[in-house]
């Protein structure tokens, strides 16, 4: 069963896919190399007879006896075997004494070692010389002081002697004497000799890969366990690889190698793979547990802030790193720290929503009830007991436009009046807004100058616009002096909000709808400027006139809508200067947000 750690599964998973991976590869390297392996030992054991031939080809018979001689002499550590043998399988010259049990006269074999009876060191030559003292007379005992001993020269085809003379007379005279290349080993086609007559014994005829060629059908393109004349093929180590001929005249070549080096290569092959694997098994098993920890420290980091704000810390914040480049948990981090701080500001917000609601209606509400008290308790007339009830009224008319105000709001806020965004011209739309304002001001004495230079198309919702930027002239009105100047401009802006302004809400940026609107009233103090756009906000000189300060909060949630920004500055020659920037329409006829 796997951990719960989801970082130490993965770790884990990964470290089997990719075990399991290199293991098959491993595998199938190591099956590579030993077939490798084993095609290289059939490949020396083919130089080797092609060698062999080549000797008897080229000097005869005797010459080929001689150099198995020599060749078992030097076969050495290598532990190579070479046999000549009679037709009868007696062994001529080599270092084995006995042709192995069950060894076919033509083909591939992979014998056991034990199975072999070699002959070590100098008594390589002891069956030759046994088998050359039955088919020649000896010529004293100074022949065994002279060396290897010579097949007897040809004598007459009809002299009688036994079968095996008159198949060594078919080989020809020895290195020494005189006489053509034997039949069958030089004439090559058409000139007669055994290998014409009995192809069947024989290998094919040399072609473009050396004199043996690969052996005819039974070469080395045949795994090593085709030909099993023992059964189930012996363990490498304790083997030896064949191969076995049948030579003009019926007689007999074998030529064999030793397999233990090719499995104790194999072995330490299989050795370092193995090992190879476990080192790669315990470095990633390490690699996982540390990537686990790692993985765990910052999700725990994750759940302990979680849990602490859960208990009702809104302060509380992820631990971000401190590199230049965070990894992909910084970034997760710095996004939940600023949900976090979103929250906790729009909590701070419901916080003082509810408690200036419960301190700002409290006096509203405290004269309706009084209102209603004496309507009750009172003898009132019929005349006095209608003004007390249109007072009533007009004190809950009062309480649901703050509740509607607030509504609005959080509607406009929440995204909601999103849906009815298109493209349309400011122009048209603050010339009906100031349309409507220019009898109220004229009534006041305020002269209310407008300076559209050209169309300004913006996306959004023209009612929403229209009530923003009603509120704005509302309250330049109401707070300019008798006499005074209201100048409303729109044109375009490439200049970032940053620089329109001490006070800002939104988001600015070039390519830009801009709306200028100046008074000449007393202005907002520099450290008032960002607290009118909270809701209930109202400063100590505002507070003789009606109003609920919601009317600059709506307007700052419009515009940040619509993605503009709007700034509060000082306007030349005195007063309050407010800024509106809006994003130029894009080609798209409608938004729709979800």
């Amino acid at each position: 069963m796997l951990p719960r750690s989801t970082a130490l599964r993965i770790a884990l998973s990964f470290v089997i896919l990719f075990g399991g991976a290199s293991a098959l590869l491993m595998g199938g390297v190591y099956l590579a190399t030993s077939q490798f392996l084993l095609t290289q030992v059939d490949q020396a054991i083919e130089e080797d007879v092609s060698l062999l031939m080549t000797a008897a080809r080229v000097r005869g018979p005797h010459a080929l006896a001689s150099l198995v001689v020599r060749r078992a002499r030097l076969a050495g550590e290598a532990r190579s075997v070479f046999l000549l043998a009679g037709p009868d399988r007696a062994p001529l010259a080599g270092n084995l004494a006995a042709w192995p049990e069950g060894l076919p006269a033509v083909g591939w074999a992979t014998v056991a070692r034990d199975a072999l009876q070699v002959v070590p060191g100098t008594e390589t030559l002891a069956p030759w010389r046994s088998r050359r003292s039955a088919l020649a007379p000896r010529g004293g005992e100074e022949d065994d002081a002279r060396g290897p001993a010579r097949f007897p020269p040809a004598g007459p085809p009809d002299d009688g002697g036994p079968p095996e003379d008159r198949r060594m007379r078919d080989w020809g005279p020895g290195p020494e004497g005189a006489g053509p290349p034997p039949r069958g080993w030089g004439g090559g086609p058409g000139r007669g000799g055994d290998w014409e007559a009995r192809p069947e014994d024989h290998p094919p005829p040399p072609d473009d890969r050396g004199w043996f060629g690969p052996f005819g059908p039974f070469g080395n393109t045949l795994p090593f366990w085709h030909h099993r004349p023992f059964g189930p093929p012996p363990a490498l180590a304790t083997a030896t690889r064949l191969v076995a001929l049948t030579l003009p005249g019926d007689f007999l070549l074998v030529v064999g190698r030793d397999l233990e080096p090719v499995a104790l290569l194999r072995a330490r092959i299989g050795r370092v793979m193995r090992g190879g694997l476990l080192v790669m098994v315990i470095l990633g098993l390490a690699g996982g547990v540390v990537m686990s920890r790692r993985v765990a420290r910052r999700l725990e980091a994750v759940n302990r802030t979680s849990r602490e704000i859960m208990a009702g810390d809104l302060s509380r914040r992820v631990p971000e790193g401190r590199g230049r480049d965070g990894d992909d948990f910084d970034q997760l981090a710095a996004n939940l720290n600023a949900m976090l701080a979103r929250i906790e500001t729009l909590m701070a917000g419901v916080r003082h929503v509810s408690d200036t609601i419960a301190h700002d209606l409290r006096t509203p509400l405290a004269r309706l009830r009084n209102r209603l008290e004496g309507l009750r308790d009172g003898p009132l007339d019929e005349e006095d007991t209608r003004d007390g009830l249109s007072a009533a009224l007009a004190e809950v008319d009062g309480l649901l436009a703050t509740f509607h105000a607030l509504l609005r709001i959080a509607q406009v806020e929440s995204g909601g009046r999103r849906v009815a965004f298109e493209p349309l011209d400011l122009a048209p739309l603050l010339g009906d807004v100031a349309e409507l304002y220019e009898a109220v001001a004229a009534e006041r004495d305020i002269v209310l100058e407008t300076t559209f230079t050209e169309p300004a198309r913006v996306d959004g919702d023209r009612d929403l616009l229209f009530q923003a930027f009603a509120n704005l002239l509302d309250n330049a009105v109401k707070y300019s002096p008798a006499g005074g100047l209201l100048r409303l401009t729109l044109g375009s802006a490439t200049l970032g909000s940053a620089t329109l302004g001490s006070a800002t809400l939104g988001s600015g940026g070039a390519g830009m709808v801009r709306v200028v609107l100046d008074d000449q009233g007393p202005g907002i103090p520099p450290a008032d400027r960002a607290r009118v756009f909270e809701r209930f906000a109202r400063l100590d000189e505002a507070r003789a006139t009606p109003g609920n300060g919601l009317g600059l909060t709506m307007v700052g949630a419009v515009i940040e809508a619509h993605g503009g920004t709007i700034t509060l500055d000082d306007a030349p020659g005195g007063g309050l200067r407010v800024i509106v920037t809006f994003p130029v329409a894009t080609d798209v006829p409608a938004r729709r947000v979800p």
